[in-house]
């Protein structure tokens, strides 16, 4: 049905995912429909999915989507002043987005994540403006001891027998490397998809993000300096390219759906393999080479460097960096997908920087270039997001 409303398209069923749920683009607007099957014969209008009892009998999928609506609703009860913080959650996914770390698939922030660390911020400084808030969003979690975790509130269990999130009760709690847990029952780890890696990158922005409102605060520089797009493929020596290819363009949206949902997988098999001493960077971005038919292909693209020595967990292992039986395992994981055909294909090559195709450093190039002349144009002073007030930084 959705396929043949009219302002829908690239529409995506993505069912092999935890949260199983429909890719869509709708009005130029990118949706994730989530779904929950609910032991209702019929579903009442206006049905309070805020009542414990509707999580009765739900399996583990249902859970976690149910609770991601759950948590939405929520939060709006947990923050001191709602519009300030939808305004200072705009901002944060926007400077997400433009630094390459918004996809909860590959272990990088969410929309939910990423709305409890705004609420937290908020909850700390009950009385600030946006514009500080913003401020004390990078500052805070600049400096947070992870794998502490964040909570908005009391991990409560409601007794209907469903797992909450408790490193003391369930050892794999333990490995969560930046627990980021929901407020409502049952309270689960929000960023359970987090690497060593991606924890890493998302690190490494809170530090340069507020380095850079220091230097707002300062005068040295303006509002739209924190929201420049991060470079990607002028950065690094060596890439992985995964090369998805299908006979047609419907074949291609049911694949290109189940492999960028098992990136991930890749990503912990080279951290695996090489006992930490390789890092990875995912790219968000998908691309089709201009060159090639667009119905039969998508490209994705992987940095690898070297991890710093303090995160390397196995000092004698990964002085290889042969990761050859790590993308073994990442195809026999594809192709398990249980709708693939033979013209499914997943080809991952190691190029050199100087390798990548053309197009990817024009297109970088050319932002570049776009940003330079903003900047030799000298734009007027921009301001930021929310006026100060008198109790401004109060804490509660």
């Amino acid at each position: 049905m959705l396929e043949k409303v009219e302002d829908v398209e690239t529409i995506v069923a993505v069912p092999e995912a935890v949260v199983p749920e429909i890719k869509m683009v709708f009005c130029q607007v990118e949706i994730d429909l989530a779904f929950v099957s609910l032991e209702l014969d019929i579903v009442p209008r206006g049905v309070d999915i805020m009542q414990t009892a509707i999580l009765r009998n739900l399996d583990d999928a249902s859970t976690k989507s149910l609770n991601g609506v759950r948590v939405a609703a929520y939060l709006f009860d947990l923050v001191p002043n709602i519009d300030t913080f939808r305004t200072v959650l705009r901002c944060i996914k926007l400077w997400s987005k433009v630094r390459g770390i918004y996809s909860n698939v590959l272990g990088f922030f969410g929309g939910i994540n990423m709305a409890i660390l705004v609420a937290r911020v908020c909850q700390l400084y009950p009385n600030a403006a946006p514009s500080t808030l913003l401020q004390k969003f990078f500052t805070v979690w600049d400096i947070w001891k992870w794998p502490s975790p964040v909570l908005l509130a009391p991990i409560v269990d409601e007794g209907l027998g469903l797992k909450i999130w408790d490193p003391r009760k369930n050892p794999i709690d333990k490995r969560d490397l930046m627990p980021i847990i929901t407020p409502t029952y049952p309270c689960q780890n929000s960023t359970y998809n987090v690497t060593v890696s991606t924890l890493h990158i998302m690190k490494q922005e809170f530090a340069h993000s507020a380095k850079v409102c220091g230097e707002i605060v300062k005068g040295d520089k303006e509002w739209p300096a924190l929201f420049e797009k991060a470079d990607f493929f002028s950065l690094h020596k060596n890439y992985l390219q995964i090369k998805v290819t299908a006979a047609g363009a419907e074949e291609l949206k049911k694949w290109s759906g189940f492999v960028f949902s098992r990136l991930r997988k890749l990503i912990e098999q080279i951290e695996d393999s090489t006992g930490g001493t390789l890092h990875v960077h995912p790219c968000t971005e998908e691309f089709q080479d201009p060159a090639l038919d667009a119905g039969t292909h998508y490209l994705y693209y992987m940095a690898l460097k070297k991890a710093p020595k303090h995160l390397v967990r196995n000092k004698l292992a990964g002085r290889s960096f042969d990761i050859n039986a790590a993308v073994d395992i990442f195809r026999r994981i594809l192709y398990n997908f249980r709708e693939h055909t033979p013209t499914m294909d997943c080809i991952v090559l190691h190029l050199k920087q100087k390798d990548l195709p053309a197009f990817l450093l024009e297109k970088e190039k050319k932002d570049e270039d776009e940003k330079k002349e903003e900047k030799a144009e000298g734009p007027e002073k921009a301001e930021g997001p929310g006026e100060k007030t008198k109790e401004e930084e109060g804490e509660g």
